[in-house]
This record gives C-alpha cells, structure tokens and sequence, in this order.
C-alpha cells in the first residue's frame, strides 16, 4: 500500500483557501483579533484538517500543511513576507 497523500493534501489546501475566501469579506471588518481568530479556527482549520485522523504524514507533507496556515494566518491579519523582510 502505498502512502500517497499528496492529492488529498492539495485538495485541503485548497479548501482552506476557499473556507478563509468565504470569511474574507466578514474579516477585513472585524478589528478584533480574537474574533478573528475564532473564526479562522471554526472555519479554516476544519477545511485543512478534514480526515486528517488517518492520514499517515511525513514530515513534508506536515510542512505544506503548516506552511498554508501560516500564509492565511498572515494574509488574514495583513502581513505579507515582503513587510517582514523591511
């Protein structure tokens, strides 16, 4: 059997991209981090980590996970890597 995840690792991805689209409007007019912070953990997290429970990660495959989060972590509060390399 082999441990080929990385569909299904790009389709996560992608659907966080679209859980945090969907919030996006409601976002950019709450000034409240914690709010926001609770909606990106009842909305964007559940999309990334659907049936992650049986899946069998390596290390890589953690990685992209947590590198997407960090993108629309950093993308939902305004701060991109170009201002934090300034």
């Amino acid at each position: 059997m082999t441990n080929d995840l990385k569909p299904e690792i790009i389709r996560r991805k992608r659907a966080a991209w679209a859980a945090y689209n969907t919030i996006k409007p409601a976002v950019s007019e709450i000034k409240n981090q914690k709010l926001r912070a609770e909606l990106f953990n009842s909305s964007v997290i559940p999309a990334l980590c659907y049936r992650s429970e049986t899946w069998t990660l390596t290390k890589a495959m953690e990685a992209q996970l947590k590198t997407t989060q960090a993108w629309i972590e950093r993308h939902m509060v305004g701060y991109t890597l170009r201002r934090q390399r300034c």
